[in-house]
């Protein structure tokens, strides 16, 4: 399935339907808050979410608040692959 279809709001009767061709507002939507977020020194949550939830994607809180979730985890084990690849992990420290 892709961002433009219905989908069914997490434990609710109700449905949320997203904007046709999501998929490059989306990649908006994270490049803009990924600028905001580098600019302010903080992470880009706080310009996300917001702009999820407006007209440009339409999503509920909980669908908003669940996607900046995995975008900080997808980045995190990003990272984390990419430094253990790197070969810069002292796995001894990391495991105690």
């Amino acid at each position: 399935t892709s961002l433009a279809t219905k989908k069914k709001s997490f434990g609710s009767s109700s449905s949320v339907e997203s904007v046709p061709h999501a998929a490059p507002k989306a990649f908006l939507v994270g490049t803009l808050a990924g600028v905001l977020g580098s600019l302010a020194g903080m992470g880009g949550g706080f310009v996300m979410i917001p702009i999820m939830t407006s007209s440009l994607l339409r999503l509920s809180q909980h669908a908003a608040h669940g996607t900046s979730l995995f975008a900080v985890a997808a980045t995190g084990v990003s990272g984390a692959i990419g430094y253990g690849i790197g070969d810069v992990v002292e796995l001894d420290t990391a495991a105690a």
